[in-house]
């Protein structure tokens, strides 16, 4: 089994810096990113941030591209928020995303 230790901080935005992140979207945000990281082999040691965008600290595995991973969280996160509170403004994020290596 391989050794690895990878760090990352990396944060994201609404789209169009729009404030989605409501009070009652924020807990189920965060706990899904935080099991669909776990699926992917990955681990979410912190998350926060306000209404237009969000802070992660994880760390990614090697097998896996931190594009894809990105992309994951940010495709299915958006699907999972507008499928549970579809009455609410249609939730998306802005493209892109910021990066920085820990350690």
């Amino acid at each position: 089994m391989a050794l690895w230790r990878l760090y990352y901080h990396l944060i994201w935005a609404t789209k169009e810096r729009q404030p989605l992140i409501t009070p009652n979207r924020e807990t189920k945000l965060y706990n899904y990113i935080i099991g669909k990281g776990d699926s992917l082999g990955c681990i979410i040691y912190a998350i926060g941030g306000i209404e237009n965008h969000i802070h992660l600290v994880a760390s990614i595995p090697p097998s896996l591209s931190i594009s894809d991973f990105v992309q994951n969280i940010k495709g299915s996160s958006a699907h999972h928020l507008n499928h549970i509170y579809p009455s609410q403004d249609v939730f998306a994020w802005q493209r892109g995303y910021g990066i920085f290596s820990l350690g």
